[in-house]
């Protein structure tokens, strides 16, 4: 598409031919790992939010450095977030239309 892409977004799923992203495991490694890396926005598998298993993983002083949201939440309210802040956006998605959407840079 020779669109840009934001260089602070990671993104962890599996995506089947459909465009579906699917649940992974190891979730809370890989958004610890993002945090520390310094990217502001982690696209994840809706999947792996509908549980509590992610958010009873993570410590309380970690949970504290995120913002979760659903896409539709991310969308409604994307000009409400600092960049600046020292918060990362962990984004649901469950397709890749939706990932493209927060991770391409607009003209």
């Amino acid at each position: 598409t020779n669109r840009k892409i934001r260089r602070d977004v990671a993104m962890t799923g599996e995506i089947d031919t459909q465009g579906r992203i699917l649940a992974v495991g190891g979730l809370n490694v890989k958004l610890e790992t993002a945090f520390a890396a310094g990217c502001k926005r982690m696209i994840v598998p809706k999947e792996n939010l509908q549980g509590k298993e992610l958010l009873d993983r993570l410590s309380n002083d970690f949970k504290r450095e995120l913002q979760i949201l659903s896409f539709e939440e991310w969308k409604e309210a994307k000009g409400d977030f600092d960049p600046e802040s020292e918060k990362m956006q962990v984004i649901a998605v469950d397709h890749i239309r939706q990932a493209i959407e927060i991770a391409f840079v607009d003209p």
